[in-house]
């Protein structure tokens, strides 16, 4: 049997998450020289940036709450990756995977590195449609883009 959705999983997206995002993008940008654009919600990807009037990347941000190497791998929903992966393949756009440890690392991994998928393996809300197949890639494949220890 087929356990599929009859409507659009939970948005758990928030204020604060927002706020995170945003305080990381903006982070992201001057170190890129970029302006970054708001992706709509539910969206695959967070926002679309662009220098000189051209868009350069795409990037999905998330904030977690281990330091950076806690976990030998980081992940995002599989759903995420293919979307970028098809957004690489066809335009040529780089799409980064921006992540904030808890220890102010801040690192990235492009969606076209080699990793693995997998299942996620914590259930953290208690929702059957939030478990889903997800990309994993090793903390070494990340390139860290500030350090403030």
């Amino acid at each position: 049997m087929v356990n599929t959705p009859k409507y659009y999983p939970t948005m758990y997206e928030n204020k604060y998450h927002r706020k995170d995002q945003e305080d990381l993008i903006n982070i992201y940008m001057n170190y890129a020289q970029a302006t970054a654009y708001d992706c709509p919600p539910r969206y695959p990807l967070d926002y679309l940036c662009k220098r000189d009037g051209r868009t350069v990347a795409f990037v999905e941000c998330r904030k977690r709450k281990k330091p950076f190497g806690f976990y030998p791998t980081v992940y995002c929903s599989m759903k995420k990756v293919m979307f970028g992966r098809d957004v690489i393949n066809h335009f040529g756009i780089p799409v980064i995977f921006l992540v904030q440890f808890s220890d102010n690392v801040i690192a990235t991994v492009q969606f076209d590195e080699d990793g693995f998928v997998n299942m996620q393996k914590v259930n953290f809300r208690d929702d059957v449609y939030d478990l889903e197949p997800v990309m994993n890639w090793k903390i070494e494949k990340f390139r860290i883009i500030q350090n403030i220890n």
